[in-house]
This record gives structure tokens, C-alpha cells and sequence, in this order.
């Protein structure tokens, strides 16, 4: 009798320990590797503005966003255009261009891999870029630290075609 009871409570323990660790996975506030700690990274972009004779642009505003390029426009070019502009700090990352042309973002990040970035003057075409994780030059990985990833981006940016500019 008393071996049929030590049998029922390890029988009763073990369902018990896989109820509880079953919840502990399921009650994790992301994805299960989360859990267990997920990798970082610090990345930084830097670069020159110029113009299509080679003068540097200063005061380009450079967005950096965490996110494929049609994802972004998805409320349209004019609504990206004020969201860039704006002074809010909503989440992305922003910088202008020195008057030598010059500018740099850098920040950490855990995921995604994918950084787009948006080239903004008044008078200029618009101009984006996307780079993903394995295009960076990346050092320093130790552990869950994926190192340090950077990249040099120089920009050209084109005068506006405005319709029906110079003609009579």
C-alpha cells in the first residue's frame, strides 16, 4: 500500500511540475526565446550629403527606421514626409546633416535586422536606403551580443522636378 502511494505522489509530482512549466512558457511576454534572453546588438550608420555637383547638404533630415521600406510608406509619401520632419521623438531615429554634408545615427537594438533609412530636404527628391544586418561590417560578438555593426552611406540627392517649372 504505502509503495502504491509513493508511486502515486511521484505520478501526481511529475504532472504537477510539467503543468507548471508548461504555464511558465506560455506566460512569457514575447516569443519563448525571449525567456531565455535574446541577442543585442549596437549598430551605427554615418555619411555624406551632397548635391549632383558634389557641395555638401547641410540640414537634410535622416530618419532611421526599423523596418522593411513598404511597411513604412504605407500610409503614403506626404505622411512619411511630416513624420520625418517632425519634431516628435516617436520611436524612430533621427539626425541632420552638418554643413559639410555630414551626419550619424547609432542606437542598440534586439531585432529585426533590417534598417531603412530616408533622406529629406525641401527643394530635393526624397531618397531611401535599406541595408540588412549581414551587409554591416560587424565586430565584437561575445555571447548573446551580437557585436557592433556599421556602415558608411553617402548620399546624392537629385534637385526636385517640379511640373511645369521654366516653360511658358
Amino acid at each position: 500500500m504505502e509503495k502504491l502511494n509513493k508511486t502515486n505522489r511521484n505520478f501526481l509530482n511529475r504532472c504537477i511540475m510539467s503543468i507548471l512549466s508548461f504555464m511558465g512558457l506560455c506566460s512569457a511576454p514575447c516569443l519563448i526565446e525571449c525567456a531565455y534572453g535574446t541577442s543585442s546588438a549596437d549598430y551605427a550608420f554615418k555619411g555624406t550629403i551632397t548635391d549632383e555637383e558634389g557641395l555638401p547638404l547641410s540640414n537634410v533630415s535622416v530618419a532611421l527606421f526599423q523596418m522593411e521600406r513598404e511597411e513604412i510608406l504605407q500610409n503614403g509619401v506626404e505622411a512619411l514626409k511630416q513624420r520625418i520632419l517632425s519634431q516628435s521623438d516617436d520611436g524612430e531615429y533621427k539626425s541632420i546633416s552638418n554643413e559639410k554634408g555630414k551626419y550619424s545615427l547609432s542606437s542598440e537594438t534586439d531585432g529585426p535586422y533590417v534598417f531603412t533609412l530616408f533622406y529629406l530636404k525641401e527643394g530635393y527628391e526624397m531618397k531611401d536606403t535599406t541595408l540588412y544586418w549581414n551587409q554591416l561590417t560587424i565586430k565584437g560578438k561575445s555571447g548573446t551580443y551580437d557585436g557592433k555593426g556599421t556602415a558608411t552611406i553617402d548620399i546624392v540627392l537629385k534637385k526636385e522636378q517640379n511640373a511645369g517649372y521654366g516653360q511658358n
